[in-house]
């Protein structure tokens, strides 16, 4: 029996509110190693709408499978996915929760046909938040905290865009593994609040972006005898270059976002990069996970303890309802 299902596709890059649009179709009975399943929750991420504008360099695959005339793309790559029905060669089983294995899956719709090497099956253990954002942000604080320099405890890491998604999981982990943060945050009027949170998170500082950014602040009588080791910067301009005269001696800059929009001003010629052998690099999970599947789940797999343990708080985010019809402006 053929399945009803609603997805919210696109057509050609544009305006999400003009690009969206809602596909009724239905689903047939999985065969084979496919996976019928039902869609438990799906986040709006930023990175899902510029997809859509075609801001984002990855490009979802389009697709007549979903019963049109011409292909078509299937917005969203984070989501959780409870399975209904399985082809008689799948090892998985009605009732597995799974998340997507690569991007690109295409998580806006109510339910999905697959083959099951696309998903990942995830502990039940897990609450639907947790299990349905596990698969970007917390995956991009782990792998940059790992991937770049041998992180001892008691070394510093310094970061702005401290009160994001990212930033705050970066803070959490970098707290678990017993090296202390430095986290920047824009000035704002409930900065001293802001504060608070992210010291209870693990912060061991922060601090404003115009102290980051004022020549005459120095970190120094706080890291003492340590260094700090690497600064992850994702919001370019001015407060990247700020970061890299904070870097200790051999100190690395990785840049994972651009939240201001501007370019990244980094002195190459001043003696940070000459005399200290700073090393500066960009960090994009998606090119991560498309390289090697299987480091995104050797990444879960730490990510899924730190939560099973209790010592990693999912960062909170504003939930919507909506029909699909309106689907295009729930981003908003």
């Amino acid at each position: 029996m053929s399945t009803p299902a609603v997805a919210i596709i696109y057509t050609s890059n544009g305006p999400v509110e003009t690009a969206l649009s809602a596909l009724h179709h239905t689903l047939p009975v999985p065969i084979g190693t496919q996976v019928l399943a039902e869609t438990v929750c799906s986040p709006i991420n930023p990175s899902d709408v510029r997809q859509v504008t075609g801001a984002n360099p990855f490009k979802q695959k389009a697709t007549t499978k979903l019963g049109t005339d011409h292909p078509v793309t299937v917005g969203g790559n984070e989501g959780l996915f409870r399975v209904l029905q399985v082809g008689k060669d799948s090892p998985l089983k009605a009732g597995d929760l799974c998340i997507p294995r690569v991007p690109g899956l295409g998580t806006w719709r109510t339910h999905i046909l697959c083959d099951q090497t696309d998903l990942v099956c995830v502990p039940s253990s897990l609450t639907v938040e947790q299990a349905a954002t596990i698969g970007v942000n917390p995956l991009t604080a782990y792998q940059l905290l790992t991937q770049f320099v041998d992180l001892q405890k008691g070394n510093w890491v310094l970061q702005n865009g401290g009160n994001s998604a990212v930033g705050k999981l970066i803070t959490q982990m970098a707290r678990i593994m017993g090296v202390n943060t430095i986290s920047v945050v824009r000035e704002r009027e409930d900065f001293e609040s802001v504060a608070e949170e992210l010291r209870d998170l693990g912060a061991t500082q922060v601090i404003t972006d115009t102290q980051n950014q004022d020549l005459t602040f120095s970190v120094a009588e706080w890291i003492g005898n340590s260094s700090v080791r690497i600064a992850f910067n994702c919001v370019g301009g001015t407060s990247a270059s700020a970061l890299v005269k904070k870097l200790s001696q051999g100190g690395t800059l990785v840049t994972y976002g651009a939240l201001n929009g501007a370019d990244l001003v980094i002195p190459f010629a001043t003696p940070e990069f000459v005399f200290k052998g700073i090393v500066a690099t960009g960090y994009w999970l998606t090119a991560n996970i498309m390289r090697d599947p299987e480091l995104k789940i050797k990444t879960l797999e730490k990510v899924y303890r730190y939560y099973q343990q209790g010592l990693l708080k999912a960062p909170s985010f504003s939930k919507a309802r909506c029909s699909f019809e309106d689907f295009a402006h729930c981003y908003q």
